[in-house]
């Protein structure tokens, strides 16, 4: 009886129009796409496509159409609740088009019966066959033939042992044995060409029965020769990944090891915590400054009070501050707490403690010989100064007479004399002033100060500094002074106030060439607010928190000749501060110079402090230029110099002038390469490399330190790069940056 596919559920059978209307639908309908073979009948073969996928059958209708034998079409067939994907095969037959409708999402175990389907098996994607329970093929489709080299005919000859590599012959029943007919099971295997190569498959097997009762094996082979080379790139790719992975890991760890054993073997106590109030770190230092013994997830609840304090400062305003502590034993220890920066947020802190007791004994020693010395040349100098003057008056008052006026000679000899008194005067005056500021400020640093503070109105006190520097603005820069009346008293040391204004209104008579001087006296809040404003030179933001430094002047003292002892500052910043205030400075480059402070009205004042208040630096704007190399170091004219040797070997070059600002700036935008000096005021280069090499975000920036300091196995211990002193070659200088931007540089 032949084989009728519109009397089959194993397919969906269609008879088209030229047109693509359904002229006859098989049984297959039902089973395979849902839809009573009735139903269909008349209607629109499109009609049961979705509308995004019915060009590509349009067109393939349109190419049988055109003359084509047969056209292949991946499309998807709609029915309630789902769209399957489906491959509707065309072929022209004399009544029309042939079409038949396979549902590809979920390929059948069994798609054939006998080796009567032939035309069915033609259809398909991939390679099939049937085979018996011998091994001997009984049906093909072209795909199968094909992909091994065969004709049709050929491949009905073989068996699957002659082309399955991976199968003995005879031993075919293992597999029938293992299966059962409706389960069908996946396995892969090797297939033998006819030219003998051989390819990867992977095969989907089925067990059928046939009409008469014969049992047959359907084979449905896919080439898996893609994926297998896909496996063995990505098993190779994975091997290379667990290589790497370990690699790194290996690397990880190392400079962890490396890291540990720099802060193991710091000479200052170092202590890092996390947010939730818990040690990540502490190194045998920090346990022996603090005698304690912190472990990894120790409470920071056993740090001592002040340290906690600066670590919530640090943590809740993301600036660096600076802490004393009481150690055992009487010692003194400086702290520097730092915030750690994540992604712009803080992560935790790390704390730096170190022991500044034999520093600290060293200063005050340094204090007691400055002043001791300062009084030892006090005595000759006041006994060299008196008899200078004397000589001058008796030179004027019974000499001067006696010189006929007609002899010239005589009179050139006069005025020599008279010159070189005047000059000893003069700068037996300025020693004397410079010993007076030394013997005040090691006072004050020692505390031993005399204070005598009474009610005053500073109204009245600035009109009297006004008249004691009146000599000052004689010429073309006038002194205004503005008093605001009913102006409460204060409580103050009449003397030192005074000597705060006489020092800053001297300062703005030598530093302002045109324009005014302004000394104001007015009301601010709840006290009284002093303020002296010229319109003079002006000092650079830079320089602002070193005009109270010791013996620091503004200008290139190369070129600019010292205008005074460079303590008037740092004096008056002491003298304010032991009022319980601080003086203010607001100044730009040629925008002339403002110096304020104010004293609280009335009322009793705390106990006099002795030391200048914690500068806090502004936050500086982070440049937008990459690969920058940051120059720290507190004088101005060896910045300068650094500047300009290494702008002239084309380094991209920025300016830090002490370590609170080089942090703040490395962490903005961090640079490529740090030369740092050490001795330096508030904070040493050595606790700012130490402070940057604990950061994560500026751990990884190379540190040169170029000092008069000769102790680089200290600065190797903290993790710099490289240990120049001063002075040092240039061209040396620029070739180790180099290097170390080049990534090239190693410690030794």
């Amino acid at each position: 009886m032949p084989f009728d596919p519109f009397d089959t559920e194993v397919c969906a059978a269609l008879l088209l129009d030229p047109g693509g209307t359904v002229l006859r639908a098989g049984t297959g309908c039902r089973a395979i796409l849902q839809v009573e073979p009735g139903s269909i009948a008349g209607s629109a073969l499109l009609d049961h496509i979705p509308g995004e996928h019915a060009d590509r059958l349009r067109k393939g209708l349109g190419n049988v159409a055109a003359g084509a034998p047969s056209a292949n079409v991946r499309t998807r067939w709609r029915r309630p609740g789902s769209e399957p994907d489906v491959v509707v095969r065309l072929e022209r037959v004399e009544e029309g088009v042939f079409a038949i409708v396979e549902d590809v999402s979920e390929r059948a175990a069994v798609m054939t019966s006998s080796s009567q389907m032939a035309t069915l098996v033609d259809f398909a994607a991939d390679a099939w066959f049937v085979h018996d329970m011998e091994g001997r093929i009984r049906d093909a489709n072209p795909w199968a033939a094909s992909s091994l080299g065969y004709t049709r005919e050929e491949m009905l000859a073989l068996c699957v042992a002659d082309f399955e590599a991976t199968i003995k012959p005879g031993r075919m029943d293992g597999v029938w044995n293992r299966m059962e007919i409706g389960k069908p099971i996946s396995v892969t295997g090797r297939h033998r060409r006819k030219d003998g190569s051989e390819f990867p498959v992977s095969v989907r097997l089925g067990l059928f029965e046939t009409a008469d009762g014969e049992v047959l094996m359907l084979a449905i082979c896919h080439d898996i020769t893609e994926l297998k080379a896909t496996e063995e790139r990505l098993a190779a790719l994975n091997e290379h990944l667990e290589e790497e992975v370990a690699r790194r890991t290996e690397q990880v760890r190392h400079a962890l090891a490396e890291r540990q054993a720099i802060v193991d073997n710091l000479a200052d106590g170092l202590v890092a915590c996390d947010l939730g109030g818990h040690v990540q770190v502490a190194n045998p230092a920090a346990n022996a400054l603090l005698g304690l013994a912190l472990d990894p997830g120790a409470a920071v609840a056993s740090l001592p009070a002040p340290l906690l304090e600066a670590i919530g400062i640090a943590q809740g305003e993301r600036r660096v501050v600076d802490v004393q502590l009481e150690l055992p034993k009487g010692r003194v220890a400086q702290g520097i707490v730092s915030p750690i920066q994540e992604d712009d947020r803080v992560s935790g802190t790390v704390a730096l403690v170190r022991d500044v007791t034999l520093e600290r004994e060293v200063d005050r020693m340094k204090t007691d010989f400055i002043a001791t010395v300062s009084h030892e040349l006090r005595t000759p100098l006041t006994s060299v100064l008196g008899f200078a003057k004397l000589t001058r008056a008796k030179v004027d008052q019974k000499l001067a007479v006696y010189v006929p006026e007609d002899d010239r000679k005589a009179q050139r000899a006069l005025g020599q004399i008279q010159k070189n008194l005047e000059i000893i005067v003069s700068e037996g005056e300025r020693l004397t002033a410079l010993i007076n500021d030394v013997l005040d400020i090691s006072k004050m640093e020692a505390g031993r100060m005399e204070w005598r503070f009474e009610m005053l109105d500073l109204g009245a006190l600035a009109e009297r500094a006004a008249a004691a520097t009146s000599a000052l603005f004689q010429g073309d820069i006038p002194l205004r002074v503005d008093v605001e009346p009913g102006l409460p008293d204060v409580r103050a040391d009449s003397d030192r106030i005074l000597q705060v204004m006489i020092n800053l209104l001297s300062n703005a008579a030598k530093f302002t060439q045109r324009g005014s001087v302004d000394l104001r006296v007015r009301r601010s809040g709840a006290g009284v607010e002093v303020a002296v404003a010229d319109t003079g030179r002006g000092i650079d933001p830079d320089l602002h928190a070193s005009v109270f430094d010791k013996f620091k002047q503004v200008g290139d003292t190369l070129t600019d000749k010292p205008q005074g002892t460079g303590l008037g500052l740092p004096i008056c910043a002491q003298i304010v501060a032991a009022h319980g205030s601080t003086i203010t400075l607001q100044s730009e480059l040629g925008q002339g110079a403002c110096f304020a402070f104010a004293l609280t009205a009335g009322g009793e004042v705390d106990e006099p402090v002795d030391e200048l208040p914690e500068t806090r630096l502004k936050p500086l704007r982070a440049a937008r230029t990459d690969g920058y190399v940051l120059v720290v170091d507190d004088d101005p004219n060896l910045r300068e110099l650094l500047h300009q040797q290494l702008t002239d070997r084309g380094f991209q070059v920025r300016l830090a002038a002490n370590g609170y600002e080089a942090i703040g700036m490395a962490r903005a935008e961090p640079p490529a390469v740090i030369v740092l000096d050490v001795m330096m005021p508030v904070i040493s280069g050595f606790d700012v490399a130490t402070v940057l090499k604990a950061d994560p975000t500026t751990a990884a920036v190379p540190i040169l330190i170029l000092s008069i300091v000769r102790d680089e196995e200290r600065g190797y211990r903290i993790g710099v790069d490289r240990y120049f002193t001063k002075p040092a070659d240039a061209d040396q200088l620029a070739d180790t940056v180099r290097d170390l931007l080049a990534g090239e540089a190693e410690s030794p």
